[in-house]
């Protein structure tokens, strides 16, 4: 629905009624709710939907739930110059200009960043030469130039020029807030000191004239001795520096404006419309500038003052559209004011009604959700929503005692109203006039109380229509209110029984309840013949039906008052068929009497204490809806479609159900439903599409498209992100970082719902990285989402919310922000520690060889200095003692016996120094680095073993393998050779052998050295390990390797070693 609709019949509504609203109809923020000041001078919304509220102490934004405030700081340069505001416009959707005592402001506002723009005389090229402002002191100067910044009026023209009307000139600045215009009244000293200066009163945007209506304050004469100044109306254009008195253009439509000196008297409406006000008579005139017309009304709000005629002047005019118009006055309320443009025609209509006239309203202004916001004088500010206006209830009965209305029909242009208790009322709809029929039967006041209970009504024929009551079925005559029982021929029974519903189908007939457990009752109008379905098995299956509905097949369906199952009546075959739900099987269940079958043609209805039943009879699916659900239920009185809603009315408020978006919306009493206790049955009228239903002793009435066209979309914004608890500014839609030890992030945000603020709920969703990684979290009213110790990485943030009742907002608000990695755990980091790793690793590598190439160095030098050093002494004494011996051979025999003494001792010591010689040749050949080799120790065994075993008459046999070898370091070698020959020695020594054999081998990455020997052998189990069998053992140990000695007596020894190739 458009918003100009809905105001309208909201106007409508008020003036129709003929009546002021309630007092709570009006809701108001003050300084209580956190307003800045109750002095309210502006309002305006801006794109995003915020209400900016300018007071005389600093500017207020308002999202339906919190005011946050503006002020002036002086230590803050994008601040408020001062708090005191006077006007506010709308640059476009984000920019807001501010009038205010010190300069005009430009706000961002969605930045919140506001830009000063004050002019010094220099900006504005003053003072000129030879002017009297040459005279003024530099205090004088001073104060001069702050007149020029006091902004008390401010408007924009078709073409986006900004015009301020301050203390002392009128400046105009272009689109880009650049100043190209300056005008000003030539003052004297005593101007700024001797009474409050003024230079413009109003500005009007000329739409036809490509120009402003400017009311200016000038002297009467140029003779400067003459202090009374004179308001004037002048024409100013932005593309040339004249100010035009309207005089002197001699146009006979603007003639009005010379007889008006104040600004409250002429008022721009509609863009290109002049509303004005006369000062001598009680009229109002209507000015179209684009074709000249005209319009007059009266003016009728007048009052005697002094015993004479005083007129209420107005205050301020706003449009509220379709034509319609707001008429503050400057001391009481307000009035409305209707123009009509229909194209050869032009009026105006005054309505004198005054609105509210206990308080002052400066200035009355629409938002986009079409509430309405009254600025007060000292009283804060005022709203009146539609929303909340939607509900009119009538009263037909007051005080303690009031029955249920129950049913309703309208015939014609009036409503009547069953009455379960007091009979039956009449609603003319033209005059709203009430009128009240009771059934009065002389001497029998049981009788009129039961005939005055009604049930329901239905219209028969002409004027007739039949009252089902609590004694029976009556006819009654909608014109001269005539009533009596039936005339035609009618079981007796209707007579004398409750008519629980009268209900007629798509073929004319007509379906009874009968109560008292008496079943039902058909009448069939074409035959005129009633036909009696009493309650036994052959006839209806229950007490009575309180619940008729028809499907789209024809057939009828029914509920009863006691029990919850399904009463079907199949319309090809005429028989009854009781349809119990699965779910309702095995329990105990009541019908509530409600009942209605959708456009899908499934049943609805209402079941105490289970709920709400949809049921389908094409595949019997069953679905329940209670409190859990969503169902505000209560006990339901009636069900309804309308459209593509399933409305409810229930003891606990209105509900209706989307069928498409299956969501439940509520109205109550917070909502402006008059009660929440509902009585009756709906019943639409198909004329006007109101919807009425009974309440305890009146009725409520509302348009259900109106109540469905509120629930518009929330605008979801941002309102702050704190991190650290400091507010970041520089938020502006890009993603942003934030450092990894200081994410602690608050994110606050709103709805924007003017109507309905306090009951949003929320929700939100973190994802990480480019996917979606979390499902919504659910905040209730909660506006804050606090997010500490987040991981590194990038975030997307979305923020949604829903009216109460209503469906989520597709408008998302949505942030991007990334958790700066820390350098220790970034890639860089990672790759800075494999590098360093590996620079490690190489260089423990380069010490170890290093290391080795040093201690191979060393053992080479060792091997050389005794090979060379030591080796050369030992063969030099080797000599010396054989050359003794040989010159000892030469002497005489009569030193036989001492020479043979020398010649012994000489022989020891040869051979002791050969075994030293052939010992230092082995530890030479041990440490030798070249030696390292399993391949060039065994030569070096067999070498020995062959001098030890011929030496004593051993043969020996070798088996060796081809081109296999391993590295062993230098003691590995060492342990290995006095392994080796201290086998050797034991079979030299204890074995006895005639013959030795030494097999090398190799399996796998396994090698064995076996020593066998046809020795005499020993009894392993006899023989306890001696130093050289222990010896033997922990060398092999010292290595890993494994040492195996078997031994017979009869078979020899066998020393088999196992060590691994490395």
């Amino acid at each position: 629905m458009y918003p100009g609709a809905i105001c309208t019949c909201f106007a409508l509504f008020w003036i129709s009624a003929a009546a002021q609203p309630a007092l709570h109809d009006l809701e108001k923020l003050t300084m209580a709710d956190g307003l800045s000041s109750n002095m309210v001078r502006d309002v305006v919304q801006d794109g995003d939907g915020f209400l900016w509220i300018a007071t005389d102490n600093g500017l207020n934004r308002y999202d339906g739930t919190e005011i946050r405030n503006f002020y002036a700081e002086h230590a803050n340069p994008h601040s408020l110059p001062d708090n005191d505001i006077h006007r506010l416009i709308l640059l476009d959707s984000f920019h807001l200009a501010i009038a205010t005592s010190q300069g005009l402001s430009i706000l961002d506002t969605r930045r919140l960043i506001f830009q000063h723009l004050y002019f010094t005389l220099h900006d504005l090229g003053l003072p000129e030469q030879s002017q009297p402002e040459e005279r003024l002191s530099a205090h004088e100067m001073k104060l001069w130039e702050a007149y020029h910044n006091v902004v008390l009026c401010m408007e924009k023209d078709a073409s986006g020029n900004l015009w301020l009307g301050t203390r002392a000139s009128l400046l105009c600045l272009d689109r880009h807030l650049h100043l190209i215009h300056v005008f000003y009244r030539h003052i004297q000293p005593h101007d700024l000191y001797g009474r409050r200066l003024r230079y413009v009163w109003k500005i009007i945007p000329s739409a036809a004239m490509q120009g402003n209506l400017v009311l200016l304050n000038t002297p009467v004469d140029k003779d400067s001795l003459v202090e009374q100044a004179y308001r004037s109306w002048f024409l100013c254009r932005a593309d040339n520096a004249q100010l035009i008195p309207i005089d002197s253009l001699h146009l006979s439509d603007l003639h009005f404006l010379s007889q008006l000196r104040y600004e409250n008297q002429c008022f721009q409406v509609y863009k290109h419309y002049l509303l004005h006000v006369s000062p001598t008579r009680d009229s109002l005139y209507l000015w179209d500038e684009y074709t000249g017309r005209k319009a007059v009304c009266k003016f009728l709000n007048t009052r005697i003052w002094n015993g004479n005629q005083y007129i209420s002047w107005p205050e301020s005019v706003s449009d509220m559209g379709n034509g319609w118009i707001f008429f503050a006055y400057q001391t009481q309320g307000f009035s409305l004011i209707r123009l009509r443009d229909k194209h050869d025609s032009l009026s105006l209509v005054f309505y004198p009604q005054v609105y509210f006239p206990q308080h002052t309203f400066r200035k009355i202004f629409i938002d986009r959700e079409e509430n309405w916001w009254m600025a007060s004088e000292m009283e804060g500010l005022f709203k009146i929503s539609p929303d909340k206006q939607n509900f009119e209830s009538i009263e037909m009965e007051t005080g303690n005692k009031r029955h249920e209305i129950v049913s309703m029909y309208r015939y014609k242009n009036k409503l009547f109203i069953a009455n379960y208790g007091n009979g039956l009322y009449c609603l003319d709809l033209t005059t709203q006039k009430i009128t009240h029929f009771l059934f009065s039967y002389t001497q029998n006041k049981l009788l009129n109380q039961l005939l005055n209970m009604v049930w329901n009504v239905r219209h028969q024929q002409g004027d007739t229509c039949w009252l089902g009551t609590q004694m029976g079925l009556m006819w009654f005559n909608m014109s001269n209110h005539h009533a009596g029982r039936l005339l035609q021929t009618h079981p007796g029974v209707l007579d004398t029984v409750p008519i629980t519903t009268q209900f007629t189908d798509s073929k004319g007939f007509v379906w009874m309840g009968l109560g008292l457990g008496h079943g039902l009752c058909v009448y069939d109008p074409y035959r005129q013949i009633f036909q009696l379905i009493p309650n036994r098995a052959d006839g209806y299956p229950f007490r009575y039906p309180v619940g008729i509905a028809e499907d789209k097949n024809t057939d009828i369906w029914m509920v009863s008052d006691d029990i919850g199952s399904l009463v079907h009546w199949s319309r090809k075959n005429h028989q009854f068929k009781v349809v119990t739900p699965q779910i309702l099987k095995d329990r105990v269940s009541t019908a509530t009497g409600a009942i209605c079958v959708d456009h899908q043609n499934c049943i609805w209805y209402a079941v105490d204490p289970v709920g709400v039943i949809r049921y389908n009879p094409l595949n019997q699916q069953t679905s329940i809806f209670g409190p859990e659900d969503g169902l505000n239920i209560g006990t339901v009185r009636s069900i309804m479609q309308d459209d593509n809603d399933i409305w409810f009315a229930t003891t606990q408020g209105i509900s209706y159900y989307n069928l498409n978006h299956h969501t439940f919306t509520h109205f109550t009493e917070p909502d402006r439903l008059p009660t929440s206790y509902l009585t009756g049955v709906f019943f639409k009228d198909s004329l006007t599409h109101v919807i009425y239903l009974g309440t305890l002793g009146g009725i409520i009435k509302f348009n259900p498209d109106r109540l469905i066209a509120r629930s518009s979309p929330l605008s979801v914004r941002i309102t702050g992100v704190f991190i650290n608890n400091i507010l970041r500014t520089d938020i502006d839609g890009h993603e942003f970082h934030i450092p990894y030890r200081n994410n602690d992030i608050a994110v606050s945000f709103t709805g924007i719902n003017l109507t309905h603020g306090k009951d949003n709920v929320y929700a939100y969703r973190l994802d990480r990285g480019n996917r979606k990684t979390s499902s919504w979290m659910y905040m209730g009213h909660q506006r804050e989402i606090r997010l500490a110790n987040l991981a590194p990485g990038s975030y997307h943030l979305y923020i949604r919310a829903a009216s109460s009742g209503s469906e989520w907002s597709p408008d998302i608000a949505h942030m991007d922000f990334m958790v700066i990695t820390p350098f220790t755990r970034s890639i860089w980091f990672y790759m800075l520690l494999v590098f360093v790793a590996m620079g490690v690793v190489y260089g423990w590598y380069r010490y170890r060889m290093f290391q080795l190439v040093k201690l191979e160095y060393m053992r080479n030098q060792i091997s050389h200095d005794l090979h060379d050093e030591i080796g050369s002494y030992l063969t030099t004494i080797s000599l010396t003692a054989l050359l003794a011996q040989e010159k000892l051979k030469q002497e005489d025999a009569r030193q036989t016996r001492v020479i043979n003494q020398l010649n012994d001792l000489l022989r020891k010591i040869a051979e002791d120094s050969h075994l030293v010689s052939e010992t230092m040749r082995e530890i030479v050949w041990t440490i030798n680095p070249r030696n390292d080799s399993f391949a060039q120790t065994i030569p070096f065994l067999i070498r020995y073993a062959s001098q030890v075993l011929e030496s004593a008459n051993i043969e020996i046999d070798v088996v060796m393998p081809d081109g296999e070898d391993i590295k062993m370091n230098m003691y590995e070698k060492r342990d290995l050779v006095l392994i080796f020959k201290e086998v050797i020695h034991n079979i030299v020594k204890h074995a006895g052998a005639t013959r030795v054999q030494i097999v090398c081998n190799k399996k796998h990455n396994m090698f064995s050295l076996l020593i066998a020997d046809d020795g005499k052998g020993f009894n392993s189990t006899d023989v306890k390990d001696g130093n050289g069998l222990y010896n033997m053992k922990e060398r092999a140990n010292r290595h890993n390797w494994l040492i195996e000695i078997e031994s017979s007596p009869t078979t020899g020894t066998r020393v088999m070693l196992y060590f691994k190739s490395t």
